[in-house]
């Protein structure tokens, strides 16, 4: 069941069931590969079979389907409605989710747009934030501590109002892979997407390791540390750049990787 909030009316099903969880036999914990580096010409499916492509961390596949927590999850409970579960199949990109094994790896090409913007490494200083305690008032808190506890809150707590307040209205939102700028999409499809990895993750802390700021811009490294399907201890870093608007800050790009870049 979808929450209430700012889940678009164009949501579709999928009519599909790639949760490999559900296969007689429980296999062994699913290990995965560095994400495929230049998919921006072809289809996906050509360039892995070009080994030049692929980056081997753990000597494994490239990853297919999924691996859900939940025996009975399909593909139709996830929100973001435009995931590709099996790159050989059509024309996609890496989704942000890739280093999850419980949640889809791919989007679908259509759906996202590629840009000729300049995602470098950021410029800035370091900010000491701390985290906001409403019994404590010994510190004064601005409008950037509150947005850092909203990314905080949305994972620890599963709080989509948090998250609701970072995403921008009407806008786009730009999507790194490893550091590096991959595809920009919809706002509102960033929501969704969002609320896939806040509400089906086991999160154990949301950790952040760095804040850095340059003027009404920000950039925030965290750390999702969860539990895999397997019982298994797992983090993947993530990158968020903030602007400063009328409505406090705003998410323009976020990136993940399974290391801290």
């Amino acid at each position: 069941m979808n929450p209430p909030g700012r889940i678009r009316n164009d949501s579709r099903n999928y009519g599909s069931n790639n949760n490999l969880i559900t296969q007689a036999s429980r296999p062994d914990a699913n290990v995965l590969n560095r994400a495929p580096i230049d998919v921006f010409s072809g289809s996906l499916a050509n360039q892995v079979l070009r080994e030049e492509k692929v980056r081997a961390v753990r000597h494994s596949p490239i990853r297919v389907g999924y691996y859900h927590y939940d025996r009975g999850w399909c593909d139709d409970y996830f929100w973001f409605p435009h995931y590709v579960f099996n790159p050989y199949q059509t024309v996609c990109h890496i989704s942000p989710w890739y280093y999850y094994p419980y949640l889809p790896g791919y989007v679908n090409r259509q759906y996202v747009t590629i840009l000729t913007i300049n995602l470098g490494p950021f410029q800035g200083s370091y900010y000491t934030w701390r985290p906001i305690r409403s019994y404590s008032s010994y510190y004064s808190y601005n409008d950037l501590d509150y947005a850092i506890q909203d990314l905080v809150d949305a994972f620890e707590r599963q709080d989509r109002r948090a998250i609701s307040r970072l995403v921008p209205l009407r806008s786009r939102v730009d999507i790194l892979i490893d550091g590096r700028y991959a595809y920009s999409m919809d706002s509102d499809a960033f929501y969704e997407l969002m609320l896939d990895n806040i509400y089906q993750s086991d999160t154990r802390r949301y950790n952040i390791v760095s804040v850095r700021r340059n003027r009404g811009e920000v950039e925030i490294v965290a750390r999702h540390d969860f539990v895999d399907p397997w019982g298994r201890s797992d983090s993947v870093y993530h990158e968020y750049r903030l602007r400063e608007s009328g409505r406090g800050y705003e998410i323009t790009a976020f990136g993940s990787s399974y290391y801290r870049y």
